[in-house]
């Protein structure tokens, strides 16, 4: 199947935010139409469901953002394992709609920035670097 040009973004930012959005709507794919024991039942080995992948990824984007806005307190970005399961009372609809205000909140954090040449101090991890930005 041939990738088709949806549209033209005006500049990089723009590019940025339609890629993102882009892999948002996919992984919204794999969760549509599904209801809440669903989302938290376990399909493999590992313990994450796709209720909890979508929490994940949805505080990590909030992670960055934080990060990238510069804000004292930064989410340790991927730290801890309360994001890898649904805690009680949540619900796959909610955690639907926080992605989407995660999303707003990226785009507004991505206009707001001088620049993409931006650097931040990355968290503490062993994933990183140290003293990586």
């Amino acid at each position: 199947m041939a990738i088709t040009e949806t549209s033209t973004p005006a500049d990089e930012r723009a590019e940025i935010l339609t890629l993102l959005a882009e892999q948002r709507n996919a992984l919204l794919i794999t969760v549509r139409g599904i209801g809440d024991a669903d989302a938290a039942r376990r399909t493999t080995v590992s313990e994450l469901t796709l209720g909890a992948l979508l929490k994940h990824v949805a505080l990590t984007e909030q992670g960055w953002v934080r990060l990238l806005a510069g804000q004292e307190g930064a989410a340790q970005l991927g730290e801890g394992r309360e994001d890898l399961c649904l805690g009680r009372g949540e619900t796959l609809a909610g955690w639907v709609e926080r992605y989407a205000e995660v999303a707003r909140a990226t785009k507004a954090a991505v206009a707001a920035l001088p620049g993409l040449d931006v650097l931040r101090p990355l968290p503490a991890a062993p994933w990183f670097p140290p003293g990586a930005a």
